[in-house]
């Protein structure tokens, strides 16, 4: 996949400097939330929710960085990017039943990667546009933040790990999104990771999974 994904992005170079009299950039940033899917996962998932003290929980993240399109008709581009992007999951489990002590810890996996998107960019009259297309992310840190409380008294640790996480990431993303005249442009999306995160060490099946909402400008070159 890894070999299909840098093709990819070599072609599209290529076309970029071919066509670069065409050629728009943009900058874009937005809000993440992301999780972990997968058999394991949701098998553990299942298992958490019938105890009903522990609770797995979207991770709050963002996303930034640029882009450019790559007309190819006047309903079609494609649109190379590169981004930073925070992924990585949250669980929350709460100890004991009383109302007024109730114990609570949480554990969050922040993922720090740096992602390169190709995506099919269609537009379907003025503003509306749909898009699709192969994603290649790198794994450039892994972070794990612990937080306890209990009656008002908090702890917090934070402290980086590699647990064995696949460095490069493949996937597939799609959307919605809107560009108004001036260049402004409003987008939502889904990441849908097809890379296995286990580096092979051990038999955690798990995949990246993101919910983006983002605001971009694109600009003449």
């Amino acid at each position: 996949m890894k070999k299909i994904a840098l093709t990819l992005f070599a072609a599209v170079f290529i076309f970029t400097l071919q066509a670069q009299a065409q050629v728009r950039g943009g900058i874009r940033a937005g809000f993440n939330a992301a999780t972990w899917g997968g058999d394991a996962v949701e098998s553990f998932t299942d298992m958490l929710d019938a105890t009903g003290v522990v609770k797995t929980e979207m991770n709050p993240s963002f996303h930034a960085g640029a882009y450019l399109q790559v007309p190819i008709s006047n309903a079609v581009s494609i649109e190379p990017g590169i981004y930073y992007s925070g992924k990585g999951m949250r669980v929350t489990q709460t100890f004991g039943t009383n109302s007024f002590i109730r114990p609570q810890a949480t554990v969050t996996n922040n993922s720090h990667y740096i992602e390169m998107p190709v995506l099919m960019r269609f537009h379907l009259g003025p503003g509306f546009q749909v898009y699709a297309g192969p994603q290649l992310s790198y794994l450039v840190a892994n972070e794990v933040n612990a937080e306890a409380g209990i009656l008002g008294l908090s702890y917090e640790q934070n402290w980086e790990v590699d647990p064995g996480l696949r460095k490069a990431d493949f996937g597939v993303a799609g959307g919605i999104g809107y560009e108004f005249a001036q260049g402004l442009n409003l987008q939502a999306g889904y990441e849908w990771g097809l890379s296995s995160l286990d580096e092979g060490k051990s038999n955690f099946d798990a995949y990246n999974r993101v919910i983006k909402v983002s605001v971009g400008y694109t600009f003449g070159l």
